[in-house]
């Protein structure tokens, strides 16, 4: 699990911009954010840096950390953690371990189709290339053919 909706959903409505108003000042369209903070759609890499940037948070903290809980906790952080508080902190640790392999799994695997992409259309290039020098090799032949022809 991640906190990428939640997080930019409460960092966008925290600065009061509209979703469409913030996706014009990061580059996106209204769609995106709202697919983002209803957690259909994960940003990718770059566009995830793009929105920490703009709100001048830890790019890591974004991804894993609820940060409207954090910044809530952080008013409260003189009081020093109960056992019970200690379990949960562990707890909210191990989550957050788990959520980052399975985050970066997504993003690897997100990573890797698009490498499948750029290959397959190098190869669809390629294929082109190849048959036009097909088809100049076979005229070249027939143009030596007729000129032995003669």
């Amino acid at each position: 699990m991640d906190f990428i909706a939640v997080n930019l959903k409460y960092l966008r409505t925290k600065a009061g911009l509209s979703q469409g108003k913030f996706a014009t000042q990061v580059g996106l369209n209204r769609g995106n954010v709202t697919s983002y903070e209803r957690d259909v759609a994960k940003p990718s890499i770059d566009t995830i840096q793009e929105i920490v940037s703009f709100f001048q948070v830890d790019f890591t903290d974004f991804i894993f950390v609820d940060l409207e809980q954090k910044v809530n906790a952080s008013l409260h952080n003189n009081l020093p953690p109960s056992q019970s508080q200690s379990n949960t902190i562990h707890t909210t640790n191990s989550h957050q371990a788990s959520a980052s392999n399975n985050y970066l799994n997504d993003l690897q695997w997100s990573a890797f189709l698009k490498n499948m992409h750029k290959i397959s259309n190098n190869l669809e290039k390629i294929s082109g290339d190849l048959r036009e020098l097909i088809d100049l090799n076979k005229k070249q032949i027939k143009r030596q053919q007729k000129a032995e022809a003669i």
